[in-house]
């Protein structure tokens, strides 16, 4: 794993020597600078400086009590009571209804896969009826959606990822999943609606080493695409090598306990502090 660099410079310059395409830095999607969240004057996450890269897989590692959850939810654009910036590069506009818009479009270019019991699939559903679920709540037509994600898994099949193949047969319930495919299948959802940007929680819970690497070759084939996946873990025995590390500080427990509202229909937290789709 390698921390992120948003301009990282060789130790010994070789012109004469064409750089390896994989060794150039991604352009930047986000620019933090002291994101911080605070909640009763003690601190959730951050104070993280960093950039988050256009494409390709990033984890943000932490411990419990880290803020992790509620750091992928602020990326996404959806976690109020933040300071320091979280921006797209370039100028900040002046205008506050401008500002506005670009925080709307930013949200609207993310997408929230999994983060603890507010997003997530629901065992009940069938892995068929989990897509046209998603479809209706991200405004995709149901035949784009099905199609979308036949062409995400056909992806998948065809890389040649380490471990079994996915099972994610349309009549399979989603509770019937092994805790890899439930976590693929959680991102491809999230992928039905085009995203810049695609965040998950927990991505070693009920894994093993193994298991997380065979979980994290297919998010990277997944982020091919052009498509950010964000995922959080607190072990990073399974993430491949030079993925961008986020590194997360430790902080007291906060005084008020995680979300535990019932399981949404809806993929968006409803919980008063976060940030609602406008």
């Amino acid at each position: 794993m390698t921390p992120l660099d948003p301009d990282p410079q060789p130790r010994h310059a070789a012109p004469e020597v064409v750089p390896d395409p994989e060794s150039v830095a991604r352009p930047v999607l986000i620019e933090l600078t002291a994101l911080t969240l605070s909640h009763r004057a003690q601190a959730v996450f951050g104070p993280i400086t960093t950039t988050v890269p256009h494409g390709g897989l990033v984890v943000a590692h932490g411990p419990a009590g880290s803020g992790r959850s509620s750091f992928l939810l602020a990326l996404a654009g959806r976690m109020r009571g933040l300071t320091g910036t979280l921006a797209a590069p370039g100028p900040v506009p002046a205008d506050a209804r401008a500002r506005r818009r670009v925080e709307r479009e930013r949200r609207n270019a993310a997408a929230v896969a999994r983060v603890g019991t507010l997003v997530t699939p629901e065992d009940r559903l069938t892995v068929g009826e989990s897509i046209t679920e998603r479809c209706l709540i991200d405004a995709v037509t149901v035949a784009d959606g099905h199609t979308r994600f036949a062409e995400l898994v056909a992806g998948l099949r065809d890389a040649d990822l380490p471990g079994p193949p996915m099972a994610l047969d349309h009549d399979t319930l989603v509770g019937e999943l092994s805790a890899r495919d439930r976590a693929v299948f959680a991102v491809l959802l999230a992928m039905l609606r085009r995203a810049d940007l695609v965040v998950l929680d927990d991505a070693d819970d009920s894994l093993d080493t193994d298991q997380q690497a065979e979980l994290y070759a297919a998010l990277q084939h997944l982020s091919a695409t052009g498509c950010t996946v964000v995922a959080s873990t607190c072990d990073l025995r399974g993430v491949p090598a030079e993925t961008p590390v986020i590194t997360l500080p430790s902080h007291p427990e906060p005084t008020h306990p995680e979300p535990t509202h019932p399981e949404p229909t809806h993929p968006e937290p409803t919980h008063p502090e976060l940030m609602q789709e406008s």
